[in-house]
């Protein structure tokens, strides 16, 4: 209720306490021990022209966000650490206060290094929400209230070999769990083991090697009673995903860094026919596919104030669209960092994405964004932002476009 009233006097006590207070109060001051405590706050204040995502009967909406968070830093050198931190985003709506909602997310990250050349990484993130995002594979997308959270577990174990050669063990486990029965259908969990094998060619660069082997779970669509549509194990989009990659790994140190991987992928489904149906009643098919594959983050420190990225990420999805089973996403993405004064900066960032679905269905989305950022103080930042996102499908009722402006101002202890 506080931030629906006094939405204005939220973000102007956070900026007028960023000029005002001294250098006590500096970024990392916080420790006990060897521990930093690291609190933050944020309130962002958003002008959305098309909150549900429409093509037609577009609805505008002021949007407050208040995020709290705190994280817990361990460290004892760069190859042994301990980070725990929580975070939530309390979302209010000037007009829609029904749809208003919450997340909350806890996350850790541990990394330990033996002079013997073993070491183990780990990580854990949990979200609880209702944001109206949608999942990964855009379910329930503009759609507000949608409860649900997902976890996501990940495990390193590698080894730095006396030569150039050091290799990893890795695993991943995803479990994504929707709270009303109508979403239960896109309940699942994941498993995913693998192995990576890097080869220094260079003093900051190594040639690798990939194998990811991903099994998917429908949990409720086992028995047809657990899911709003009929879904059992003989009709359920259960699956397997083998993924092999070669590319080059950098290290982070260097003027270039990031990972840039391509190759091949393969899917087999469990079953042949879904519990999904054509407009004849007709059982839509699973379709097994083979295509090339990428997952590709670079980083270009150009210039002492200048910092280029580039993305390219390629790969099957599932389906979350009644009429269609699955389809192949092709996504590039290109982003810059500008120092303009020791303050201020500039943040750019453009985009495009390719849906091309098994059925009669193709979609294409754009998105540019921009954000200024004022460093008020050390610890101290106001920042405005603008993003537009356009969506084209050939289904009209899939297609949208969206303008979103902010002002935001963060306290980083």
């Amino acid at each position: 209720m506080f931030i629906r009233h006094y939405k204005s006097m939220a973000f102007l006590m956070l900026a007028i306490f960023c000029f005002i207070s001294g250098t006590a109060l500096g970024q990392g001051n916080i420790r006990v021990g060897s521990m930093r405590v690291l609190p933050e706050i944020s309130y962002k204040l958003e002008k959305n022209d098309n909150i549900f995502l429409e093509d037609k009967n577009k609805q505008d909406d002021y949007i407050h966000t208040l995020s709290p968070s705190l994280t817990l830093d361990w460290r004892k050198d760069t190859n042994n650490s301990v980070r725990l931190g929580y975070q939530a985003d309390i979302v209010r709506y000037d007009s829609y206060s029904p749809i208003d909602y919450e997340t909350h997310q806890a996350d850790l990250e541990f990394e330990y290094a033996s002079p013997t050349g073993f070491y183990v990484k780990g990580s854990d993130k949990f979200v609880d929400t209702s944001d109206p995002y949608g999942s990964l594979n855009e379910y329930k997308r503009g759609v507000p209230q949608t409860k649900r959270w997902h976890n996501t577990a990940v495990g390193i174990f590698g080894y730095n070999f006396p030569n150039k050669l050091s290799a990893e063990l890795h695993y991943r486990n995803y479990i994504q769990d929707y709270d009303r029965f109508i979403d239960h259908w896109q309940n699942y969990t994941v498993h995913e083991p693998g192995l990576k094998i890097f080869y220094r060619i260079l003093p900051k660069t190594s040639a690798l090697f990939e194998y990811r082997w991903e099994t998917r779970s429908y949990d409720e669509q086992q028995r047809a009673s657990d899911n709003s549509y009929g879904a059992d194990r003989r009709s359920s989009q259960d699956f397997d995903y083998h993924r092999f990659f070669i590319g080059l790994n950098f290290d982070p140190s260097a003027k270039v860094n990031g990972e840039m991987k391509i190759g091949w992928g393969r899917r087999d489904f469990e079953n042949d026919l879904s519990f999904r149906t054509d407009a004849s009643g007709n059982p839509l098919s699973y379709d097994d596919s083979s295509t090339w594959i990428a997952e590709t983050f670079l980083y270009y420190q150009m210039l002492a104030r200048t910092k280029w990225s580039f993305s390219l990420m390629r790969g099957d999805m599932d389906s979350a669209d009644m009429e269609t089973t699955a389809y192949t996403r092709t996504r590039v993405g290109l982003g810059v960092e500008q120092g303009i004064t020791r303050r201020l900066k500039f943040f750019g960032n453009l985009y495009y994405e390719h849906d091309d679905y098994e059925q009669d269905r193709k979609d294409k989305e754009y998105g540019a964004g921009l954000r200024l950022q004022l460093a008020v103080k050390q610890w101290c930042f106001v920042n405005a932002s603008y993003l537009y996102v356009e969506e084209d499908s050939n289904i009209d009722d899939n297609s949208f476009s969206n303008n979103r402006l902010g002002v935001s101002a963060e306290l980083r202890f």
